[in-house]
């Protein structure tokens, strides 16, 4: 049985914007690094998203500088970090249940 593999749109932006694509595990893989690398309550944002208590979230940190922006659209979840002058952009689709799965593997 061969198991479908699902892309997510990355987007990369530094001295300029391109566009590359990724597994959701390497999104997750990249919150938790930010999680851990800064000491960022990534899985505390996600439970509030998680739990429709806001539609929206961030988290900073200015020494170095780092920004964790979270928000709820209808079908999806989408994140933004930005580290300095690098931004990263993906969008998780939310579809049979993988904002918990996210935030399970979080934890």
């Amino acid at each position: 049985m061969t198991k479908e593999l699902k892309l997510l749109q990355v987007s990369i932006q530094e001295s300029e914007k391109s566009t590359e694509y990724s597994t959701t595990q390497t999104a997750i893989d990249s919150l938790q690094t930010l999680n851990v690398k800064y000491g960022l309550p990534i899985l505390d944002m996600l439970k509030i998203i998680n739990k429709k208590l806001a539609d929206s979230v961030s988290v900073g940190k200015d020494d170095p500088h780092v920004y964790f922006f979270a928000k709820r659209n209808r079908n999806s979840v989408s994140f933004r970090i930005n580290e300095g002058k690098r931004a990263i952009r993906f969008e998780l689709p939310l579809e049979n249940g993988q904002l918990e799965t996210l935030r399970l593997q979080l934890a």
